[in-house]
């Protein structure tokens, strides 16, 4: 859990930094052959993912999805005129689908690597809008991250449920195959128990 967290958190950081010394560098003048190389690069990813045989990995949070993702983003927001970009809004998407995608701390990881980010064209124009739209950030983190608790919750029970069904299931089938004789109404009991044990997994899975 631990580590899963360091990587998800890095590879945040990571790509708020590579945006941020594209635009603070000689690069700028790429920035826009960068997008297009990473959005192709994704595209590729996708599509590798998508034929491969674990589809259901796909924007599981991974380090290289949030990567290329962060990166994308943040350099749509840039070329288009950052604060004031139409884009802006793109950043709010981020903070939710960290939420469902990766560990809730993360969420504030990019709070404080956006809040980062932006500060130097804060101090340098403080206007309303740029306090407004900034301010809406922080707003919604909060939001953001009592959605991922509450997910990350519901992942953990669910866990458990399965765990448990599964214990449930085996000892039953145990049971019924020990080769003690069993009369009809007993073995009905515990095919009742099996169905019912499965179709609680089912549920959870769902």
């Amino acid at each position: 859990m631990r580590s899963k967290q360091i990587l998800e958190g890095s590879s945040i950081v990571l790509a708020v930094f590579f945006v941020f010394l594209v635009q603070n560098t000689v690069l700028i003048t790429y920035n826009t052959y960068l997008l297009a190389i990473l959005i192709i690069f994704s595209a590729i990813y996708i599509s590798l993912k998508k034929r491969s045989k674990s589809p259901s990995s796909l924007f599981s949070g991974n380090p290289v999805e949030l990567f290329g993702l962060i990166s994308i983003i943040m350099l749509m927001v840039s070329l288009t005129n950052g604060l004031s970009s139409p884009l802006f809004f793109f950043l709010y998407f981020i903070l939710f689908l960290l939420a469902f995608m990766c560990e809730s701390i993360t969420i504030w990881i990019f709070l404080t690597s956006i809040l980062l980010f932006f500060l130097p064209i804060v101090l340098q124009n403080t206007s309303s809008d740029s306090l407004i739209k900034m301010g809406s950030l922080v707003l919604i983190s909060p939001i953001s991250y009592f959605i991922g608790k509450e997910f990350e919750r519901r992942q953990l029970l669910n866990r458990k449920i399965e765990s448990k069904t599964d214990e449930i299931i085996q000892e039953a089938r145990l049971l019924k195959e020990d080769g003690t004789p069993k009369g009809q109404d007993e073995s009905e009991a515990i095919d009742e128990i099996i169905e019912e044990a499965q179709s609680q997994k089912s549920d959870s899975e769902d």
